[in-house]
């Protein structure tokens, strides 16, 4: 789990070839086991302050990783860190970068939440005004269908 994704395809004569792919690229890919299926969505997102510097030094300054899918619905998406789950990030289609939602005060995810989802006035208003606890998965879930009713 990262910034990049590899695909290996076996050819008919019985090599192997390889393609990498990177979060940058904005694609996504879903993989199969167990009978379930779990999609990765590559993304910059905003608010993610220690992969920022821990990347500060690399030659590209990519900041953009693969997030796990929890919840699609029509315009918006709830996704997850795959490696530290207590993360989450919500992605509007309308928006190049996802909102991190990670652990800063619940006050301080509610004023950058309430921004990066403005374009839905009264979600955005309700979200200011409420105590909405934004580390659960639950509440995050709610909002996103909210946001997915909400008359933009």
């Amino acid at each position: 789990f990262g910034q990049n994704v590899q695909l290996k395809t076996t050819l008919p004569g019985g090599g192997v070839r390889s393609k990498t792919f990177g979060a940058d690229m904005g694609m996504y890919f879903c993989i199969s086991a167990d009978g379930n299926q779990e999609c990765f969505y590559g993304m910059d997102v905003k608010g993610e302050l220690m992969k920022k510097l821990q990347n500060y030094g690399s030659i590209h300054g990519n900041n953009s990783y693969f997030y796990k899918l929890i919840h699609k619905e029509k315009g918006i998406m709830l996704l997850q860190d795959p490696v530290e789950t207590q993360k989450y990030v919500i992605k509007t289609d309308n928006q190049p970068k996802g909102q991190m939602i990670d652990n800063r005060s619940n006050e301080k995810l509610t004023e950058k939440l309430s921004e990066y989802l403005k374009n839905c006035e009264k979600l955005s208003e309700d979200l200011k005004n409420s105590n909405t606890d934004l580390r659960n998965e639950e509440n995050l879930i709610s909002i996103v269908k909210e946001y997915a009713a909400c008359k933009r």
